[in-house]
């Protein structure tokens, strides 16, 4: 809707303007959606890349925690089944005890060993004071049972993974022994260095361990979850996106993690710029592309186009385009002289029109007024050539031999008036042709007879599919003697006459060729005007004639002279098949 609006606005008439806008607003588009497109399908593969490294971090932090639990579980077991354990809790001797113990502290990557009698007394504690006095305001009675017993317990910044287990003596349980193992920055960054993740450590929505985690990060996180603890959850802060994992075996505590999209994003970002530059480098190749296609792929022939409908509204029908280009001027092209050439023949038959009813009202007054004076003449003529032919006139006129024959002459040429009067009323009668079907050939040798008797120099040829035609027997049989006339006296006594007559896609064609000198283009040009002739005694309506005889038809002619040898009249009746 917004680019149709922009072509209708006033100051882009131009088909040019038009034409390089839209061509500019194609690839426009095409580079918008190019960004959108690439924005798209890389947030999709950012999006499918975090999900698959959340699924891989929370594997690694569970495969991990269930490691340490085994871990635990199988230190506070070694412990246990110590015997001077057993023998301690009896004897008391709790002193000796210590020693035995603070060696496996180390080793064993203990924080803390509480011992507690058979009430869950303390009996003994090793290691990280605040550890166990944190485990001890823990509630942990009730829990402990035959089987190992592994939980967390912490405070401040620092939280513990303890163990328990109960000593027995003859099946019957005489104390419990805990051990503790921090869950530290250290530790996290073991877990860190296998995830690739930076994370930390809550319990109980505290959050007491940070592992690589920067201080910014830190400090927002920790901001958020004591207003909304449900915000620890899941989030952004900054490029980093955070999400929680909760550990089956251990309910109150949770390992956040963190995974850094600042990298993906600035690859995305310097993408879109790059996507951009390209955009507008495009979009400026675009528009000098276009310029020059137009230039030369519209302007050239516009303006030939221009220079030619000038030229001929001036009236040089002549003017001729050609060549201005190779693809859809071509086509404009031909039609274009298409309709110069119909301009041409209207133009020529404008004329004729025009001179054949000048002519026409001219001669059906003048005719009209020589006709009556000269049958009086006529007449005249023929009595006086009677009365001088008379013998007894011979002595008293010597001259009357002479007089007679000068009065012959007058009979003569005045039937020669006569008849040149007679084809101007002719030529000014209206004509309506009565269509009926000749056998061609019949017709032809008929006509030619009419003509000359004995010309062996004719020759007539039928070419097969047209030995029958539709046309006015009478009005035809015209048009064949004029043509055939003016080509006997144009070949001469030496030269031939040929007729052919055929059918094509366009319907009967009649074609009268002699083998004369030829007419020149000038000639040819007004060949079928009113009083034109190129015979010293033709009268000049001869071919006129023949001209309204084929129109009325609904026909055409036309001639030819090819290199001014020879003559060629070409008549077409586009509905004269039988």
């Amino acid at each position: 809707m917004v680019f149709p609006m922009l072509l209708r606005i006033p100051g882009i008439t131009k088909v040019s303007t038009k034409v390089l806008l839209s061509f500019v607003f194609i690839v426009l588009f095409q580079g918008v959606l190019s960004v959108i497109t690439l924005n798209f399908f890389a947030n999709r593969a950012l999006e499918t890349a975090l999900d698959d490294q959340r699924i891989k971090t929370g594997m690694i932090i569970e495969k991990y925690f269930s490691d340490i639990h085994k871990e635990i579980k199988v230190k506070v077991d070694l412990l246990a089944g110590q015997a001077k354990l057993t023998q301690s809790f009896d004897s008391g001797d709790y002193y000796s005890l210590r020693r035995e113990l603070l060696p496996y502290m180390e080793p064993l990557n203990l924080d803390a060993i509480l011992l507690l009698d058979a009430d869950d007394g303390i009996v003994m504690s090793l290691g990280n004071v605040a550890a166990v006095a944190a485990f001890l305001r823990s509630d942990i009675s009730g829990k402990m049972s035959d089987e190992t017993l592994v939980t967390v317990a912490g405070e401040g910044n620092r939280i513990q993974i303890w163990a328990l287990n109960r000593v027995f003596r003859d099946e019957t349980a005489v104390g419990t022994i805990c051990v503790a193992q921090n869950l530290d920055r250290s530790f996290l960054g073991r877990i860190e260095e296998i995830s690739n993740t930076k994370m930390l450590l809550t319990l109980r929505k505290t959050i007491p361990v940070n592992g690589r985690v920067s201080d910014n990060v830190f400090i927002e996180f920790s901001r958020r979850i004591s207003a909304v603890p449900e915000a620890g959850s899941s989030g952004n802060i900054g490029s980093a996106v955070y999400r929680t994992l909760s550990l089956p075996g251990f309910p109150d505590l949770e390992v956040v993690y963190f995974i850094d999209t600042g990298p993906g994003r600035e690859i995305l970002t310097r993408n879109i710029w790059l996507t951009l530059i390209i955009l507008i480098v495009a979009l400026l190749a675009a528009f000098v592309i276009a310029l020059v296609l137009y230039r030369y792929s519209f302007q050239g022939p516009f303006r030939a186009f221009q220079k030619a409908i000038k030229t001929i509204s001036a009236g040089d029908l002549s003017y001729s385009v050609s060549a201005v280009a190779d693809d859809e001027f071509a086509s404009l092209e031909y039609a274009f002289e298409e309709m110069t050439r119909n301009l041409r023949v209207l133009e020529t038959e404008l004329q004729i029109r025009s001179r054949m009813a000048a002519v026409g009202e001219m001669v059906a007054g003048v005719a009209h007024q020589i006709r009556n004076p000269l049958a009086v003449i006529k007449v005249s003529s023929e009595m006086l050539r009677d009365a001088l032919a008379k013998p007894d006139l011979a002595d008293s006129c010597p001259d009357s031999a002479k007089l007679a024959s000068l009065a012959s002459m007058i009979v003569a040429e005045t039937d020669s008036l006569s008849t040149v009067v007679s084809r101007f009323l002719d030529f000014t009668r209206p004509l309506k042709a009565k269509l009926d079907t000749v056998d061609v050939r019949k017709f032809l040798v008929h006509a030619v007879s009419l003509v000359c008797s004995d010309c062996e120099s004719i020759s007539i040829t039928v070419e097969s599919g047209a030995e029958a035609a539709l046309f006015d027997r009478h009005m035809f049989e015209q048009v064949v003697c004029n043509l055939v006339s003016n080509a006997l006296d144009a070949a001469g006594r030496e030269g031939t006459v040929k007729i052919t007559a055929r059918r094509d896609s366009r319907g009967f064609i009649l074609e009268v060729a002699d083998s004369g000198p030829g007419l020149t283009p000038d000639a040819r040009m007004q060949l079928f005007h009113p009083f034109f002739t190129t015979k010293q005694n033709g009268t000049g309506l001869g071919l006129s004639i023949v001209h309204r005889i084929v129109q009325e038809h609904e026909g055409t002619i036309e001639c030819d002279s090819p290199a001014e040898s020879g003559t060629i009249f070409t008549v077409m009746l586009p509905e004269g098949s039988a």
